[in-house]
């Protein structure tokens, strides 16, 4: 039986994402209705009860909204997406001159929240939380041989910050941008292009957290985190077109 469910799990996923992506590139644009259930159906090799399985995962993302008597209508993202589709915008994009806007849009979403952290986290962070803090940045550093553990370190770092904050609300909103960091390998690479820059700005941001001054904290941090974020997304464009180079005969 278990099989037989994380199969039909896994063509329910597929069909999601084909639809999703099919929905993103502008197959089926905003206001228009969706082909109806069996043509669908046919079209994706799977069964009605999957595709609406699929379809109930687009409408809680808000791509998709049934009209009865007229099927599946596509929504407009801007108005009704939520949050979850920030990943697969940037890793369905096929070229970077694409995904550049999205990612730099998602480094931007990040770098609110973190500034607006560290600057509340100034007012809050207990003693046990600096303490946390500053032990997450040494383990980092004795991971920078070590890629995907940096990387997990680096995102463990994100959701001490917040939880540095002892805002709830606030932390599940980090929460939910670090899960579509997680979700995109692509995007969580890029953070380890320049892991020793990234412990020297963590550690100021300890600092600050320790100066006990919102304003400033909140000020400086934004100054940081926007220039590394800027040469971040040069160096990924630089690598992106050395390896098209690299490619050309």
């Amino acid at each position: 039986m278990a099989p037989k469910d994380g199969g039909k799990r896994k063509a329910a996923e597929e069909a999601t994402d084909s639809l999703r992506s099919a929905i993103l590139r502008g197959e089926y644009r905003a206001g228009s209705d969706l082909p109806g259930e069996r043509e669908l159906s046919a079209s994706l090799g799977v069964s009605r009860l999957t595709l609406r399985s699929a379809l109930a995962r687009l409408e809680s993302e808000g791509l998709v909204r049934p009209i009865h008597g007229s099927g599946n209508r596509v929504l407009d993202l801007h108005e009704h997406g939520t949050i979850d589709l920030i990943g697969h915008l940037v890793a369905h994009a096929d070229e970077l001159s694409e995904s550049t806007p999205m990612l730099a849009q998602l480094l931007e979403v990040r770098r609110f929240a973190a500034v607006e952290a560290i600057g509340v986290a100034t007012e809050r962070a207990t003693d046990e939380d600096i303490l946390a803090l500053k032990a997450n940045i040494e383990l980092q550093a004795s991971l920078i041989d070590k890629p995907e553990e940096y990387i997990r370190a680096d995102l463990r770092f994100a959701r001490l910050l917040t939880r540095a904050t002892h805002n709830t609300a606030f932390i599940l909103l980090s929460n939910s941008i670090v899960r579509i960091i997680e979700s995109a390998p692509g995007i969580t690479v890029s953070f380890f292009l320049d892991p020793k820059g990234t412990l020297v700005i963590y550690r100021k941001f300890v600092q600050l957290i320790e100066a006990r001054d919102p304003h400033y904290s909140r000020a400086l941090a934004n100054r940081l985190i926007a220039k590394f974020d800027r040469g971040l997304v040069d160096r990924l464009i630089r690598i992106k077109r050395a390896f098209e180079e690299a490619k050309e005969p």
